[in-house]
């Protein structure tokens, strides 16, 4: 499971099949806006598809509508969590998502303990609970 730390790059990174919508926990966005309302996705459009010498998180040769239903996906989902919406101050350290922007959620085998485990078991079972079995990597 992954952990995105830029809107616009994971955005890049599924849309150009670099990462399945389906490896994604989370992307903490450094936006704050409402899915819901009806011109927000333009603005974000409007602020990522032009070319960008200064990053990699350009839209611009990206279709726009794959785009839009990307992100409509993963907010139906969840998956879209803007810090910004409950606080002014910083909540999270950018760290330095120009070298990278995705985080790996889970430990390998060799870092593992006996807590480790117990708390990846009891998560298994839990999301079996919740009808989640998709979130578990069997």
């Amino acid at each position: 499971m992954l952990v995105g730390l830029s809107l616009a790059r994971c955005v890049k990174d599924i849309v150009n099949d670099e990462v399945h919508e389906d490896e994604v926990l989370c992307i903490i966005a450094g936006t704050k806006f409402n899915w819901e309302n009806s011109h927000i996705f333009d603005e974000l459009w409007s602020i990522h598809s032009h070319k960008n010498l200064f990053n990699n998180d350009s839209w611009f040769e990206l279709e726009k509508d794959l785009v839009y239903e990307l992100i409509d996906y993963l907010w139906s989902q969840g998956k879209i969590h803007q810090p910004k919406l409950y606080t002014n101050t910083p909540t999270i350290d950018r760290l330095d998502s120009n070298r990278y922007h995705w985080l790996e959620c889970i430990l390998p085998q060799e870092h593992s303990t006996p807590t480790v485990q117990e708390a990846w078991d009891q998560y298994k079972f839990l999301a079996g609970l919740t009808g989640e079995e998709k979130l578990i990597d069997k």
